[in-house]
């Protein structure tokens, strides 16, 4: 599901309160926002699906539609960094070609 953005991923972060979200920053000018816990499901099902009847391939659908729960786009900036914030509730994004005063 990587394959979501076009160019170079620029900054992983997990929310390190949790641990079940998941932050992807590309130079594409995207952000996308990924639930971990449902991707962990969905990977325990199909596993044991196939150890159940190895011939037969599930469909999965309905969990794998919320395994992206975001995607967000920039006006063609580029994202260097991104982070959750201690609260929680947001997260930071550092611009390619900004400066800190």
């Amino acid at each position: 599901h990587l394959s979501l953005h076009k160019q170079a991923i620029s900054s992983i972060e997990f929310n390190p309160l949790t641990g079940t979200l998941l932050l992807v920053a590309s130079i594409d000018s995207s952000i996308s926002l990924w639930n971990c816990f449902m991707i962990t499901k969905l990977y325990d099902e199909k596993l044991a699906d196939s150890i159940n009847s190895p011939s037969s391939s599930s469909s999965s659908s309905s969990s794998s539609n919320k395994i992206l729960l975001n995607l967000f786009k920039t006006k063609n900036t580029s994202l260097f960094h991104i982070r959750f914030s201690k609260e929680n509730v947001l997260y930071a994004i550092g611009l390619i070609g900004s400066t800190n005063k």
